[in-house]
């Protein structure tokens, strides 16, 4: 009687992967499970998979562009994903704001204007500067991407402290935060599903993506305060 229950399966292992150019120790039945839990979880999200692809369409060209010229590995991008879902005004309960999920006082440092009248974490392009630029310090610090990714989220200062009392640079040896260390493990996830997105159950049509905003780039010298509404009427628009 009634409808029979819907098969549910796992979702397909690799049996080996790198992120940013790194191998993952998927031979390590621990490093493993870790990357099968975020697999499983990532999918079974399938309303923020869809929306990811969908956003990807319009923020991933810049991403990747930026991420060419700079020389830093294209699956950086999927950080992004993982900080955000590529909501370009997601705020956290911590207070961090933005794709790239600065907190105030990182974005600062990295270079980002923060006062009464502008936050530029919530500026899509120049907290993308800001971010890879940001990486690619952690990656000089740190000698992995895999170690700049995990100082990313929990910070350099709690991964060189970390590193220094368990004499391990390694990230996947490493003892951190619980979110951290399941950090990575969630952007391997996340580059599994966006790459192939057919394998792990997804069919999302070319005429579902999201596409670019169309916008100008225009410089002006501006020596006092103008609302925001004269200037968009000036233009013709709101």
């Amino acid at each position: 009687e009634g409808h029979p229950a819907r098969l549910v399966e796992p979702s397909p292992l690799p049996k080996e992967m790198t992120l940013c150019g790194e191998p993952m120790p998927l031979h390590n039945p621990l490093v493993l499970e870790m990357l099968d839990r975020e697999i499983h979880i990532t999918v079974w999200d399938r309303a923020s998979v869809l929306m990811a692809a969908k956003r990807a369409a319009r923020y991933f060209p810049f991403i990747e562009r930026r991420l060419r010229e700079l020389g830093m590995p294209d699956d950086l991008k999927y950080l992004s994903v993982a900080e955000s879902n590529l909501r370009t005004n997601a705020k956290s309960g911590a207070g961090a704001l933005g794709t790239w999920q600065f907190m105030k006082a990182t974005g600062m440092r990295a270079g980002l204007r923060h006062d009464p009248s502008m936050d530029e974490r919530l500026d899509f392009e120049r907290a993308t500067e800001a971010a890879l630029l940001y990486l690619k310090k952690l990656r000089e610090m740190f000698g992995s991407w895999a170690a700049a990714m995990a100082a990313y989220n929990c910070g350099e200062n709690r991964v060189r402290t970390e590193m220094n009392e368990q004499r391990v640079s390694d990230y996947y040896r490493l003892n951190l935060p619980p979110e951290t260390e399941r950090y990575l493990f969630r952007i391997a996830a996340i580059k599994l599903v966006m790459e192939n997105p057919a394998r792990y159950g997804f069919r999302i049509p070319s005429e579902a993506l999201y596409g670019p905003v169309p916008c100008d780039a225009v410089s002006v010298d501006i020596r006092q305060p103008v609302h925001i509404a004269d200037l968009a009427q000036g233009l013709g628009t709101d």
